[in-house]
């Protein structure tokens, strides 16, 4: 049994349970002894942190919105897979952080950003070098990026709450990016007349 599948297997009963799933549950699941699991990972406390405390946007992911948007590439098609990792990450991520709030644990170390700050940063960066490119007209490149991101977030959070069912991910995106991002060529300022 590799770290990995215990990791896998607290953080499913950790999710599910909160932090009072206990050691001897989570080892049931896999097949292991409770003190195997002591003897790799110490505390129960310290298997909590270990399977919970790697939510992390995907690097890729991270790169490509960083390095901005292929100009001589239509904006949707490029933004869509961008937005569709993203959705798949918050759906595993946001019940562990959520499960990691509820043990009190502070998920952001005094002088570091959060990781939706980051990604709304990213976010907003990418839009702005797709404005500056006149690929789309924009207002404000935050406030698309919050609503991109608030979208995708509330989309994940209610489906793990059991409140909406999973569906078509790419028609979703597709219509939040008609609605928040829409691909408008940028026209010249007109001189006003005296």
């Amino acid at each position: 049994m590799t770290d990995d599948q215990i990791l896998d297997a607290a953080r499913s009963a950790f999710v599910e349970e909160g932090e009072g799933a206990t050691v001897g549950s989570i080892a049931a699941r896999i097949g292991v002894t409770h003190s195997a699991i002591h003897q790799r990972f110490g505390s129960k406390r310290d298997l909590f942190l270990c399977a919970l405390a790697k939510a992390v946007p995907p690097s890729e992911v991270m790169a490509l919105l960083f390095r901005g948007p292929d100009r001589q590439a239509p904006l949707h098609p490029q933004l869509r897979p961008l937005l569709v990792s993203l959705l798949v990450f918050l759906r595993h991520a946001l019940p562990q952080l959520l499960a990691l709030r509820a043990a009190g644990v502070e998920l952001v170390p005094e002088g570091s950003e959060s990781m939706p700050a980051r990604l709304r940063e990213a976010l907003a960066s990418w839009v702005r070098a797709a404005e500056a490119a006149n690929m789309a007209t924009v207002i404000d490149a935050v406030a698309v990026a919050e609503g991109l991101l608030g979208a995708l977030e509330a989309r994940a959070l209610n489906e793990h709450l059991g409140a909406v069912a999973a569906s078509d991910d790419p028609s979703f995106i597709d219509l939040l990016l008609r609605g928040l991002l829409p691909v408008m060529p940028r026209t010249k300022k007109r001189k006003e007349l005296p």
